[in-house]
């Protein structure tokens, strides 16, 4: 700590006054307290000679100094007379702690531990000894001010951190001659790796140290400039002489520079780190080695255990794969202690393998393998066992059955990079020799075909069967009919007598006979038929094509129509297109202009039935339809015929009736006139 004047008093549990309690306590001085922070210390001859008086008062505070006292704080002159005496007298102390659990140092399995998959063949123990050091550094910080500490490092002999050492120190006694000293070649491995943790130590308290000594500094600094500034212009308004200031000023500069170069120096902060003693504490072991040997057999494994006598506690294996420590031993065949979780079964040697040896499952059948059971596939890289692996005789490479495949048309199993994809089937496999490489589209393929023309092997997607002779020919070798787009081949193709069209699609009018092509020739409409330009017909109400037997003209305009767009008047017989045809107003059926009164819309049959004798419906053929025969007494029937029908018209006081019947006696029209109705057409019947 820096030299401070202390304003309170030192606290009973301060570093410096155990450190002064546990100095003179070990080197033999007797202490006495008197419930205070002093400390009174009767001092040995030896220590009486080293501090020049055989009694010390000691004080941790300036606030407690008095002339009677001693002060000891971070560079006082007790201070350093104590490092200078722990550097002369203490550099070593060997120690060594008590045998707790001496029941446990036993030849036997230690009851903390479990096998797995193994058995113990032997068992044999020895004391031992396990050693803790702490290594003591001093620290001093050195600057315009001086800074002391004492740092410890506390270790294991493997370099591990040794916790709770001031606990072990104050309960070891001092070793004797049954405690064997350590190699010095791992003490001072030890001591240069505390040295580096004393090192890194000492370089974060430099920023906290730097920290307090850049204000200081910054205030000096800052005091200099002033000084020199108020003397150089002091300098400036007294002299008259310009030449004279000039060079008062740049010694002034100068000596300002020096002076700043001093501070910068006297500022610097100096750390020194000094390795000044050891304690060295022995903690009785007991070392037992285990034999085990493995599941199968094979394999024998020593095992050594440290079981720690002072705290009782046993040092557990660690597990070679996942490196921790376990309670349940496994032996690998290896020689490896391992944890159940890292020990796995071999599927095909039944031994036992931990995980960092090299376990794998085969790509097949997932089984775990060793490995020097897998085998290792050249393609994939993976492992497999013996049964799911063979040698392909294409290349023969042993490789695992995930990378071979089957020839889907030859069936022999090979490497996948041996095979190719049909691709007229998709994910089909083909070998090199069943799979042939189309000449035309260049893909491989087993669906093949023979070209009719060229006799060429061609894949089925590039060849095709001509329509009109049925033979396959290749793309090259067909047509696409301008007819009808369909493949044709060249053979079948011919000139159209008609319009030299080359087609398949050639055939005669049923008419004439006449052979010409299907665009020259066109179907009836109506029956399909098969005709030539000269013996069709176009209709001009629907605008298609007809054989003559199915077209006619309209006897009003003489226009061509189909038969179903005209009909034969039954009337007159003349033919009448659908433009021309006109309703009975009566019978409610079709004739032409001319037999129909286009006055009252009346045909030429209905005006027959006011001059017509009244008939008996029942004696007539539709009567035999039950429900005309239910009409034929209710009304009072008159009938007229034509080509096509009967007109039945039946009259009573309060209404009408009209039937129009076809000559094979079935119904096509009923109306029904109510009375009201009738009476209003009797009445203008009879003032026209």
């Amino acid at each position: 700590m820096a030299r401070k004047k202390a304003t309170t008093q030192t606290p009973a549990d301060s570093p410096l006054r155990q450190l002064a309690l546990e100095f003179f306590r070990l080197f033999g001085a007797t202490v006495q307290t008197n419930g205070s922070t002093a400390l009174t210390v009767e001092l040995t001859p030896d220590l009486a000679a080293h501090f020049d008086k055989p009694t010390l008062s000691l004080v941790f505070s300036t606030a407690e100094l008095s002339p009677y006292h001693d002060l000891v704080a971070y560079g006082s002159r007790v201070f350093d007379r104590m490092m200078t005496y722990i550097a002369n007298h203490g550099s070593m102390a060997r120690e060594t702690l008590p045998t707790h659990f001496p029941e446990l140092a036993v030849s036997r399995l230690p009851g903390e531990l479990t096998l797995s998959a193994c058995d113990l063949t032997h068992s044999a123990g020895k004391n031992g000894w396990r050693y803790l050091f702490q290594f003591n550094f001093h620290i001093s910080y050195r600057a315009d001010d001086k800074r002391e500490e004492v740092f410890s490092v506390a270790m294991d002999e493997d370099g591990n951190p040794a916790p709770n050492m001031d606990d072990l120190l104050a309960q070891a006694t001092r070793a004797g001659a049954e405690v064997t000293a350590p190699k010095m070649e791992g003490l001072i491995e030890l001591a240069q790796q505390a040295q580096k943790l004393a090192l890194f130590h000492a370089d974060q308290q430099c920023g906290e140290v730097e920290q307090d000594i850049l204000p200081r500094l910054h205030a000096i600094l800052s005091r200099l400039v002033n000084y020199y500034e108020q003397q150089a212009l002091e300098i400036q308004e007294r002299s008259d002489d310009p030449d004279y200031a000039a060079n008062q000023r740049q010694a002034l500069r100068s000596d300002l520079q020096r002076k700043i170069a001093e501070e910068l120096e006297n500022h610097r902060l100096r750390v020194a780190v000094t390795l000044f003693s050891l304690a060295q504490v022995a903690q009785p072991t007991w070392e037992q080695s285990l034999s085990l040997r493995s599941r199968a057999g094979d394999t024998t494994l020593k095992l050594p255990l440290t079981r720690n006598l002072y705290t009782g506690k046993l040092t557990l294996p660690v597990c070679h794969a996942c490196d921790t420590e376990t309670a349940v031993v496994g032996v690998c065949a290896h020689e490896h202690v391992s944890c159940p979780a890292c020990l796995t079964h071999c599927h095909a040697c039944a031994r036992d393998i931990c995980l960092e040896c090299g376990v794998q499952g085969c790509t097949v059948c997932k089984e775990l393998l060793c490995q020097d059971c897998a085998v290792t596939c050249p393609a994939c890289g993976q492992w497999a066992c013996q049964e799911h692996t063979a040698r392909c005789p294409i290349c023969q490479e042993t490789t695992c059955f995930a990378c071979q495949d089957t020839c889907a048309q030859c069936g022999v199993q090979q490497c996948k990079t041996h095979l190719v994809a049909d691709y007229l089937a998709p994910g089909t496999p083909l070998c090199a020799n069943c799979a042939l490489i189309c000449p035309h589209c260049q893909r491989p393929s087993a669906q093949t075909a023979l070209c009719d023309f060229c006799g060429q092997v061609f894949c089925r997607g590039c060849t095709d069967s001509c329509y009109a002779c049925g033979k396959v020919f290749c793309r090259p070798h067909l047509l696409a009919d301008p007819v009808n787009g369909g493949a044709v081949c060249k053979r079948c193709v011919a000139p159209c007598p008609h319009c030299g069209m080359k087609t398949a699609s050639l055939t005669t009018c049923a008419v004439c006979g006449v052979t010409q092509c299907t665009s020259c020739l066109q179907g009836c409409a109506e029956c399909g038929t098969m005709v030539c330009a000269d013996h069709r017909e176009r209709c001009s109400l629907c605008g298609r094509l007809h054989c003559q037997r199915h077209s006619d003209r309209c006897h009003m305009d003489g226009k061509t129509v189909c038969v179903a767009h005209s009909f034969a008047c039954p009337v007159c017989g003349a033919t009448v297109c659908h433009a021309h045809q006109k309703f009975c107003v009566v019978c409610n059926m079709a004739y032409c202009p001319d037999c129909i009164n286009l006055d009252n819309n009346v045909c030429a049959t209905c005006q027959q039935l006011e001059d017509a004798d009244p008939i008996n419906l029942a004696q007539e053929p539709v009567a035999h339809d039950p429900d005309v025969a239910a009409l034929a007494t209710a009304y009072t029937w008159r009938s007229a015929s034509n080509r096509a029908h009967t007109v039945y018209f039946g009259t009573r006081l309060m209404g009408q009736m009209t039937l129009v019947v076809r000559h094979d006696g079935k119904v096509v029209h009923t109306s029904h006139v109510k009375g009201l109705e009738s009476l209003i057409r009797w009445g203008r019947r009879l003032l026209g």
